[in-house]
């Protein structure tokens, strides 16, 4: 469930940024550092966690290019600094009101979930004073699918680019996330590596995305990969349905060419 969170404050974390013109004092509590970032209608975050790494990517790349440059500037580069990070400064991405968070009435859905997987609904903020920016800045890595190289196999790592697919135009990030982990294979070996990979977002899988999920899982549980994939977990999929997240059904949502990605 954590990793939910993950990808949540980071979406979060950009349209509020983006809301106060790329300033960061929602956590700092100063009007510097500034960031670019750019315009999208931030539609959504997924991470896939990968043993001791994450990979993060999102429908709109706009989105991805400013968390990278977010992580780095506030010094995290790592799995355990990002969920320290996230775990301690959620709370300052809810509103509240006279000292209490207040995520009832006209408040987004992404801020009422979030006060539910932080347990922080109808309780008074504890809040120290603002983030301290880190002296030297972090290295996050950025992949792009048109490499010819596998992505990198630890860290934190940012997916953008197209993938292989047909059927639509729009492309969901966690179908993003796939495509990445099938060059990871293809550069490290299958009978090399058998991992356990959590995909986790905001939102729970389109139906086109979750045929895709579900068509790799069933392609990666067969020898010599046996990796096994997790989405979707029960109680997350219900609590984004009682605030306005469940499952959509979108049209022109492109399919992963799992063939490709996955050939047996």
């Amino acid at each position: 469930m954590f990793n939910d969170q993950i990808a949540l404050y980071l979406n979060l974390a950009t349209t509020k940024t983006r809301g106060a013109g790329g300033s960061l004092s929602w956590l700092t509590g100063n009007e510097e550092p500034r960031i670019e970032v750019g315009h999208s209608t931030s539609q959504e975050t997924q991470c896939m966690v990968i043993g001791s790494s994450i990979w993060i990517a999102n429908n709109e790349d706009v989105d991805t290019d400013f968390q990278l440059l977010f992580l780095n500037r506030i010094g995290v580069d790592s799995y355990p600094k990002l969920k320290a990070h996230v775990e301690a400064n959620s709370i300052r991405l809810l509103p509240s009101h006279a000292g209490r968070i207040n995520v009832v009435g006209g408040s987004r859905p992404g801020e009422k979930l979030m006060a539910r997987l932080t347990g922080t609904e109808n309780r008074t903020p504890a809040l120290a004073d603002g983030f301290a920016m880190p002296v030297q800045q972090a290295a996050c890595q950025s992949y792009s699918l048109s490499s010819v190289n596998a992505p990198p196999a630890s860290g934190i790592v940012f997916v953008k680019g197209s993938y292989q697919g047909a059927g639509g135009e729009n492309e969901h990030a966690e179908q993003k996330l796939l495509a990445a982990f099938g060059h990871y294979l293809r550069g490290y070996g299958t009978s090399l590596y058998s991992k356990t990979l959590d995909v986790s977002g905001c939102k729970s899988a389109c139906s086109t995305c979750r045929g895709v999920l579900e068509a790799v899982r069933e392609r990666l549980r067969q020898a010599p990969s046996r990796n096994r994939v997790f989405f979707d977990e029960p109680d997350m999929v219900n609590h984004r349905g009682e605030v306005g997240m469940g499952a959509a059904h979108p049209h022109g949502i492109k399919a992963l060419d799992v063939d490709h990605y996955f050939p047996n």
